[in-house]
């Protein structure tokens, strides 16, 4: 079996296909995680909804945090912490201890 592309998805991929026994090669043009996978970090979510939906959200939070240390900050709290998203953002979820995978790494 042929996987096209060594980024997080074509590595999981082979990964899969190897543990139920079949022979697998990876390849890719650039190297291991270098495309899509290098590029997209995504573990910040920006929410940018209407007020009906921040309160999903914020039921969410309150949902979260019964299991976890989660909370909503506001837009000012959000300003501190990310100054660099929108001023136009109203708050945000922070789950303190949340982690992330860089991708690029875990591929390989």
């Amino acid at each position: 079996m042929i996987v096209v592309g060594a980024g997080i998805v074509g590595a999981v991929c082979a990964a899969e296909l190897a543990a139920r026994g079949l022979s697998v090669e990876v390849i890719d043009a650039r190297g291991i995680g270098s495309g899509t996978t290098a590029a997209g970090m995504g573990h910040i979510v920006v929410v940018n909804d209407p007020p009906a939906e921040f309160a999903l959200s914020r039921l969410f939070a309150r949902v979260v945090a019964r299991t976890r240390a989660a909370r909503i900050v506001d837009q000012r709290e959000l300003r501190e912490q990310k100054p660099s998203l929108s001023h136009a953002m109203q708050g945000g979820l922070l789950i303190p201890d949340d982690a992330i995978v860089y991708a690029p790494c875990a591929a390989h």
